[in-house]
């Protein structure tokens, strides 16, 4: 563990004062924000105040139209609220500025501000109450919320408020008048001039300014069409002043079109243009609304603008709302065929990636029931003849398979049901066994392996594979370390034979010299030393064959290149017939021959031919150690084969014959049936026999009775040609 002052030392330093002027130059940059959108907020307010007194009632300190509530409502909707007091403040100022003047009094002007202020405050603090955070009117919730709070209630009861201070001071006579007519127009325009707000600063927030031309083209004629609308039927009806209350009509085709196709902004965008144009004309005492004063024509034409304003304001949020729905809908949808194909997707890769292995697994539930398996399992239970069992299929209980097959006697299935059981039990996390099984190709081996199938349900994987190719691997592994043993056994052979040959060559050379000494100082004359010479000559004879029999051992254990002669592979066979015949009389095996008197010589090494006949000659007299004593016979011939190019020399023998299938597998090294033997002896007979251009092979007899081992020399003629 690191000690406390070894982290002080790495630790970073923390520069504080960098942390706070960081922070404080965020303040002083939302600070700035804020006053600037405030400011254009005041220059907007005072804007529409001097407009709003170019249409202001004839007679009356009120005006026909009234958008400084409106704009104020829309600011402090968007501000923060600890900023409101910014607002508010630069309001003041811009109010003062433009309204004193005008309406004559600092009385007038302060009761002004007041109901101002008060309508845009209590107006954003209702709609923050019922719909918090309120950003755009997109939902029927929110425009009936807005429809009722900031544009009919809190405009009506602000009305009351101010008309009353104002009677109060003595600066206004008509009550009831000044509140209907100042609710009208300020309602008018909080309906349509704030929402155009709300969704201008959302479309600038989204950050896709974008606007296509087609949208907007359409935008273009839609104000066009309403403007002439408005204008032949409030500003200029001229001749068709008789036509002027159907022409009232005329325009709601235009502003249902843009509700339907813009939305909130389609909606109050239009009513807001045709409510400018007919309140100028209802002023002036034109247009359908001018059966009465100026005045009165206004205030109904107010009343007709806000239910039009309200309706399709309205109409715009249920259409939007029915959009927003159809698009999550959409979404909603989509987000479910993405799913489903991720579904698919991995259900496709799950068994894409149980397809490609070649291990046969199959997944069982907590009950034990198969419910998954791989195409090498439903391949094993298709084609494979093995244990009742192991023949799972979806939707077989395969432990009771097991449990029955266990009451039956099977270890296999018990000790797998063991296994199984405390898989699915939670004993175990992981159990393994190996078992074998007998099949028409020999024996197989397989593994299984359980594991716990983590999931909540439960359950395990079963995973069998064939390990018969490792076993057999592990076997013949074994079998070469012990073959590998063996011929380090025959290489020390080797060597003491050479010991051995040496060793005996010394006595056996003075056997002979002593004998020849002996036959050379017996006086020729001597009565009855006659038979002492034979007897002498006998023992050099025999002294000789020993000296060659022991050389021809030596020179078949040294390793060289091959020295060809010219031999007679006749004689050859009569040699190594004698050198064997004492081992021949031994086991009563009895010898013919059938040897071609008129083969040509062959071109050969003598030692490494005397060691193929020798080794065929071994390996006969070994073959018929089973057979009856009487029945044991050798038969070596020679004839002329391939057209007369090859001389051929078959070694025959009456023992048990070659098993089925090995007449090639016995010429392969360190096979063999002998208990002490190397396994190693056919396979240099063959190489030999190859390396002087011939072949070696071995077949039973025609009677089925012992087995024949032939080879092929080509003759010294063929060769010489050649």
């Amino acid at each position: 563990m690191r000690r406390a002052s070894d982290l002080w030392s790495t630790a970073r330093p923390v520069d504080v004062g960098s942390g706070f002027g960081t922070l404080d130059r965020l303040l002083q940059a939302d600070l700035l924000r804020t006053l600037l959108a405030a400011a254009a907020v005041a220059l907007a307010y005072g804007a529409t105040a001097r407009l709003g007194a170019v249409f202001g009632f004839p007679g009356a300190r009120v005006s026909a139209l009234w958008f400084p509530n409106a704009i104020l409502l829309a600011a402090l909707l968007l501000a923060r609220r600890r900023n409101w007091w910014i607002y508010l403040a630069l309001v003041l100022g811009a109010h003062f500025l433009v309204l004193t003047p005008l309406q004559g009094t600092m009385a007038r002007a302060v009761i002004s501000y007041v109901g101002n202020c008060s309508t845009a405050l209590l107006g954003a603090l209702a709609l923050a109450a019922f719909v918090p955070g309120m950003r755009r009117i997109d939902r029927l919730r929110s425009a009936v919320a807005f429809i009722l709070l900031a544009g009919i209630l809190v405009p009506a009861g602000t009305s009351l408020l101010v008309a009353a201070a104002a009677l109060a001071a003595g600066l206004g006579a008509t009550y009831w008048w000044t509140v209907s007519a100042r609710t009208l127009t300020n309602a008018f325009a909080i309906l349509t001039l704030v929402p155009l707000i709300l969704h201008a600063a959302a479309w600038l927030r989204r950050g896709d300014a974008r606007i296509h031309v087609a949208r907007a083209a359409e935008a273009a004629l839609l104000a066009i069409a309403l403007v002439t609308l408005a204008v032949l039927a409030f500003v200029a009806p001229g001749p068709y002043r008789a036509f002027s209350p159907a022409l009232l009509y005329a325009p709601f085709a235009i502003l249902l079109w843009g509700t339907v196709r813009f939305g909130v902004p389609g909606a109050c965008g239009p009513v807001l243009l045709f409510g400018v144009l007919a309140t100028w004309g209802a002023l002036n005492q034109a247009g359908p609304f001018a059966g009465h004063t100026a005045a009165d024509n206004t205030v109904a034409l107010l009343l007709f603008l806000v239910i039009t304003a309200g309706s399709l304001l309205l109409l715009a949020a249920v259409l939007e709302e029915r959009t927003s729905l159809e698009h999550g809908r959409a979404m909603i949808l989509s987000s479910l065929r993405r799913a489903e194909s991720q579904h698919r997707q991995a259900e496709m890769l799950h068994s894409a990636v149980l397809a490609s292995i070649h291990d046969q697994i199959a997944v069982l539930d907590q009950d034990g029931v198969i419910i998954e398996t791989n195409p090498a399992w439903r391949r094993f239970v298709e084609h494979s003849a093995s244990r009742p069992f192991e023949h799972g299929s979806v939707g077989e209980h395969y432990l009771q398979a097991c449990a029955a097959a266990a009451q039956a006697g099977d270890a296999v299935a018990r000790e797998l049901l063991e296994c199984i059981r405390d898989v699915l039990g939670g004993v175990s996390v992981h159990r393994r066994l190996e078992f074998s099984h007998d099949a028409p190709q020999g024996l197989l081996w397989y593994e299984v392996s359980i594991e716990r199938l983590h999931r909540p349900e439960g359950g395990a994987v079963i995973t069998r594979s064939d390990i018969t190719g490792h076993k057999q691997a592990i076997t013949q592994a074994r079998e070469q370390r012990q073959q590998l043993a063996h011929l380090g056994r025959a290489a020390v052979l080797g060597e003491l034979s050479g010991a051995f040959a040496h060793e005996l060559a010394q006595p056996l050379t003075a056997i002979l010299g002593n004998a020849e000494a002996a036959l050379e100082l017996l006086p020729p004359d001597a009565p009855r030393l006659s038979e002492v010479r034979d007897m002498l000559r006998d023992i050099i004879k025999d002294d000789v064959r020993a000296a060659e029999v022991i050389q021809r051992l030596r020179s078949m254990l040294t390793q060289g290149e091959i020295q060809r002669h010219r031999v007679d592979l006749d004689q050859l066979v009569r040699e190594m017939l004698a050198l064997a015949r004492g081992d021949l009389i031994t086991r009563n095996i009895s010898v013919s021959t059938q040897l071609d008197s008129q083969a040509a010589l062959v071109l050969a090494d003598p030692v490494q031919l005397q060691q193929v006949l020798l080794n065929l000659i071994v390996n006969a007299a070994e073959a018929m150690s089973t057979t009856a004593a009487g029945e044991r016979r050798l038969t070596i011939a020679t004839r002329r084969s391939d057209a007369g190019r090859m001389l051929e020399c078959s070694v025959a023998d009456r023992g048990c014959g070659i098993p089925p299938g090995d007449h090639e597998r016995i010429f392969q090294p360190f096979v063999t049936s002998k208990k002490q033997g190397l396994g190693l002896g056919l396979a240099i007979c063959r190489s030999i026999i190859e390396a002087h251009g011939g072949r070696l092979w071995a077949e039973n007899a025609a009677d089925a009775r012992g087995a024949i081992v032939r080879f092929t020399v080509a003759m010294s003629g063929e060769l010489d040609g050649a």
